[in-house]
């Protein structure tokens, strides 16, 4: 007859602790900083029914970051059903959640209650301003101008400073559009008064919004809130940019200028002051300094 070994009660919760203990650690690794060389993604949204993406960002347990967009819209009836994806930044890896609302909620929830959820209201009300460890800031400085807004007024712009609050830089980032858009113009603005004609060409996206996302290392994320269209695809731009406003990421390819806004002053001077004219002289600069006529529109 075998002889039966009973464990003791103890050593059975000792050994369930260290189970538990050991899942919970490796739920809460921290597997950044240091970050992998990576700087810029174009996230594509095929799907044209997209209008508006409603781009979330979550910095994950790990500590990359995850872009959480609209892939596809559906109506039902009076009702709209959303598809959701998720692309992390650092891994480069696009998490499919499909119609799973449970699954984007469940993580959007956490990510609340632990401070690593980011919407557009951190842009838009707060206007965050970044310290550096080593003493600079970066901020997004925005002068409202009223119910006519001029987005070529140079009234938005990104800004530098040294630890004692000198400035170093002001920056005004200008994305060059693919294909003009057509659009009515808005009669009602001064500026269009004396422009002879109903509708003009969009060509360009003078400091388009987006969300800072600062990180551990003086680098921070730029991630935008549109949709794009370049070279046939349908995509959402998120730059990484270092202290300087310098990027390892393409911005040719992304068609993105980071000029000094005095730079741009210039440029803007020789426009008529309505917005096909703002349109035209801008997009004729960005198009020369791509094709490399004036000097790299990487930053400086």
């Amino acid at each position: 007859m075998k002889k039966r070994y009973r464990v003791p009660i103890l050593t059975i919760s000792i050994i369930l602790l260290m189970g538990f203990v050991k899942g919970s650690f490796a739920q809460e690794v921290k597997k950044y900083p240091p970050y992998p060389d990576v700087w810029g993604h174009e996230i594509i949204i095929p799907d044209k029914s997209v209008i508006d993406p409603q781009i979330v960002i979550i910095k994950m347990p790990d500590s990359d970051y995850m872009v959480e967009y609209i892939t596809k819209e559906t109506r039902i009836g009076k009702d709209l059903k959303f598809n959701r994806a998720g692309h992390l930044f650092f891994s480069s890896r696009t998490l499919d959640f499909g119609e799973d609302v449970k699954e984007v909620q469940r993580i959007s929830d956490e990510a609340r209650r632990e401070k690593r959820w980011h919407s557009f209201i951190v842009v838009d009300f707060q206007k965050p301003k970044i310290v550096f460890s080593d003493g600079p800031s970066f901020e997004q400085k925005e002068i409202l101008s009223g119910g006519c807004d001029n987005p070529f007024s140079a009234q938005r712009y990104y800004l530098i400073r040294d630890r004692d609050g000198n400035l170093l830089k002001e920056k005004i980032l200008v994305l060059l559009l693919s294909k003009p858009i057509k659009e009515e113009i808005d009669l009602k603005c001064e500026r269009n008064w004396n422009y002879k004609g109903k509708y003009y060409y969009r060509r360009v996206a003078v400091m388009p919004r987006s969300y800072i996302i600062p990180l551990e290392d003086n680098t921070f994320i730029l991630a935008f809130r549109f949709i794009r269209e370049i070279n046939g695809n349908r995509g959402v731009p998120v730059i990484r940019f270092d202290k300087d406003l310098n990027t390892k990421a393409d911005l040719m390819k992304f068609n993105f200028f980071m000029l000094d806004r005095s730079e741009y002053g210039n440029v803007i001077q020789k426009s008529k002051g309505d917005d096909n004219s703002n349109h035209e002289v801008v997009a004729d600069y960005l198009l020369k300094l791509k094709k490399g006529g004036l000097r790299d529109g990487n930053s400086k």
